[in-house]
C-alpha cells in the first residue's frame, strides 16, 4: 500500500549519504563454512538457509547491500534479523536487484549489534549455479551504515565452531507447519542444528538442501553429498558450483545427518555405503583435526548401510575422532513414515519444538567427545 511504499522510500533515502563497509572487513562475522567469499570486488555468496552474519556497528541505521540474479516475479528468499537483541523480524530479499535492504533506522547514536540469518528460500529455484536466472543465491556486498560510523566485532561469539550437513530437515522444511509453501512453513533457525550449537557453545555453519542424500541429488540442482571418484559432482566440498568449501579455520566438529532421502527413494544399501565410506576418508583428509560425527537419520533410514561404511572405515584407518551417533527409537518417534504426527507436520520433518529436543539430544550424546576441547 501507499504508506508502506512511503516508509520504504524514506528508509532507502536515509542511506543515500551512508558508508558501505565491504564484506571483507574482518569485524563482520560470517558463518564460516557456508559462504563463498570473492574478491575484486569483495562479495559473500550463499544459497544455504541458516547461513548468517553477526557484527556490531555505530550510528543510527544499518542495511545490507545485496545483489540477486533470480528473475523478477514471486518472492524467493526471506531473511530473519535482530538489532540489539530485539525480537526477530522477517524481510524479503528482492529478486534481480542491486540494492540495500534497510534493517534499522532512527536508532540512538551508539554501539549496536546486528544478526542476519537466511531464514528460508524456494527449494524449486536453482541453488547451485551462480549465473542462473533462477538462482536462489544471496550475494552480500557490504553493510550500509551512517557516514562516519564504524563496525566492530560481535561481542558474544561462541567459543567453538561446527558444521551441520543435512537435508530438508536440517534446513527447516515444514518446521512451522503453516500455509505458504517454502516461504511460509520453513524455518532454518529453529532446526536441530541451532539447538545443537547452543548446547555445545558453538557457531554453526548449516549446509542443508531439501531432497539431498548421500547418493541422491538435492532440490535446486545440488549434487549428491559424495559421488565416488567425482569431486565436481559432489556438494560436501563445494559451496556453489565451482566454488570450493574451505575447512580453514578448521571446525571443532563436523556433524552430518544424511540418509533419509536415500531411504525414502529406495537407493541400494551398497550405493549408500560407498558414498559414506568415500566421504569419511575425504573429510578426514580435508579436516584432519576436526571431530567427525555421523548422525543416523532421525527416522533411522539406511542405518545399517551407514554403520557398515563406518565399520569399514575404522577397520582400514582407525580414527578415534570419527564417531556415529544414533538417537534410536527415541529420535524416530513420529518421524519415520509419511503422515502427520505430534512430532512432525508430515511424519518426516520435525516440528520446531521437536527440532529443539532432537538438537539437545544430539548435544548430550556428543558432549563427551568435547570434554577436552
Amino acid at each position: 500500500n501507499m504508506s508502506v511504499a512511503v516508509i520504504a522510500v524514506a528508509a532507502l533515502l536515509a542511506f543515500c549519504q551512508a558508508a558501505v563497509i565491504p564484506v571483507s572487513d574482518p569485524s563482520i562475522y560470517f558463518s564460516q563454512h557456508n559462504w563463498a567469499h570473492l574478491s575484486n570486488p569483495a562479495k559473500a555468496l550463499t544459497s544455504n538457509n541458516g547461513a548468517y552474519i553477526k557484527v556490531s556497528f555505530t550510528g543510527t541505521s544499518a542495511g545490507l547491500a545485496v545483489e540477486t540474479l533470480i528473475a523478477p516475479g514471486n518472492p524467493f528468499m526471506n531473511l530473519q534479523y535482530s538489532v540489539d537483541n530485539a525480537p526477530l523480524k522477517l524481510v524479503a530479499v528482492p529478486p534481480r536487484a542491486n540494492t540495500t535492504i534497510p534493517l534499522a533506522s532512527g536508532l540512538k547514536n551508539d554501539l549496536h549489534t546486528l544478526e542476519v540469518f537466511v531464514f528460508n528460500s524456494l527449494q524449486s529455484a536453482d541453488r547451485w549455479h551462480l549465473n542462473s536466472d533462477s538462482a536462489a543465491i544471496l550475494t552480500v556486498t557490504g553493510l550500509v551504515i551512517d557516514d562516519g560510523a564504524s563496525v566492530r566485532p560481535f561481542p558474544t561469539l561462541a567459543k567453538r565452531s561446527i558444521i551441520a550437513y543435512g537435508d530438508s530437515i536440517t534446513e527447516g522444511v515444514q518446521a512451522l507447519c503453516q500455509p505458504g509453501g517454502d516461504l511460509g512453513s520453513n524455518a532454518a533457525t529453529v532446526t536441530w542444528a541451532f539447538s545443537l550449537a547452543a548446547g555445545l557453545d558453538a557457531e554453526v555453519s548449516v549446509v542443508a538442501y531439501g531432497r539431498l542424500g548421500w547418493a541422491i541429488a538435492g532440490n535446486g540442482n545440488v549434487p549428491p553429498v559424495f559421488t565416488p571418484g567425482n569431486p565436481n559432482a559432489s556438494s560436501w566440498n563445494q559451496i556453489l558450483a565451482g566454488l570450493p568449501r574451505t575447512f580453514q579455520p578448521a571446525p571443532d566438529a563436523i556433524f552430518i545427518a544424511h540418509g533419509a532421502n536415500d531411504g525414502l527413494n529406495n537407493l541400494p544399501d551398497a550405493t549408500v555405503t560407498a558414498s559414506v565410506l568415500g566421504w569419511l576418508a575425504s573429510v578426514r583428509a580435508a579436516a584432519p583435526s576436526s571431530m567427525v560425527i555421523v548422525v543416523i537419520p532421525f527416522g533411522l533410514f539406511k542405518q545399517s548401510a551407514i554403520e557398515l561404511a563406518y565399520q569399514q572405515y575404522q577397520a582400514a584407518t582407525p580414527d578415534p575422532k570419527t564417531v556415529v551417533i544414533s538417537l534410536g527409537q527415541a529420535g524416530a518417534l513420529g518421524l519415520s513414515t509419511w503422515g502427520a504426527t505430534s512430532q512432525g507436520c508430515d511424519g518426516i520433518h520435525p516440528l520446531a519444538y521437536r527440532d529443539g529436543q532432537l538438537g539437545s539430544m544430539i548435544a548430550a550424546a556428543a558432549a563427551p567427545h568435547f570434554a577436552n576441547m
